[in-house]
């Protein structure tokens, strides 16, 4: 059963602990967005000019279940620990959950 088990979380994207979890208002119909970025797979590597990992960035475009169908883009900067240093937002607003 442990292997069922560890086959579904590397599917699913692993523990909870491994991402970053985003709430959004659309700026349009007010709906609630949610998602949530892979912090194993979702970051851009940005390299120093001695080729060393510098930051990391994330850019992720949400949209909602159907009441309108404008996107909210999320731009998102980590630095070298994967720290959250820097976040845009457009077409939304940030939601503290």
């Amino acid at each position: 059963m442990g292997i069922l088990q560890n086959l579904l979380k590397s599917l699913t994207g692993g523990s909870p602990a491994a991402a970053y979890p985003l709430a959004v208002k659309c700026n349009r119909c007010g709906e609630i967005l949610h998602a949530r970025v892979n912090m194993a797979n979702d970051l851009s590597v940005e390299y120093s000019s001695s080729g060393t990992p510098e930051s990391y960035s994330c850019r992720k475009v949400i949209m909602g279940s159907g009441r309108c169908f404008q996107q909210v883009e999320v731009v998102l900067r980590f630095d070298s620990q994967r720290t959250l240093k820097e976040k845009e937002i457009h077409g939304g607003t940030f939601v503290e959950e």
